[in-house]
């Protein structure tokens, strides 16, 4: 991809297909841990445009929801605690 390409990119951003690399910041990991993700089908896998990989951003979403949130209890409580 030209420079020129990647400028006019990042200038229409957000995509709905990202790239594998873009996908794994999307998510916030490394790119070997969206790998081992997609593999465990804790992530989708991607869509295929002619020969390139693309992944959907809003199912990046719906797996994302998916993953289990830490146990780990917040310093301030739970907002909901006090309601």
């Amino acid at each position: 991809m030209t420079a020129k390409a990647r400028g006019l990119r990042e200038a229409t951003a957000p995509r709905r297909g990202l790239s594998r690399l873009e996908a794994a910041v999307y998510v916030g990991v490394g790119i070997n841990k969206f790998d081992e993700l997609v593999k465990s089908r804790r992530m989708p896998p991607p869509r295929m445009v002619d020969n390139a990989q693309v992944w959907d951003r809003r199912e990046l979403d719906i797996y994302f929801d998916a993953l289990p949130q830490s146990e780990v209890e917040h310093p301030r409580g739970n907002y909901f605690d006090d309601q």
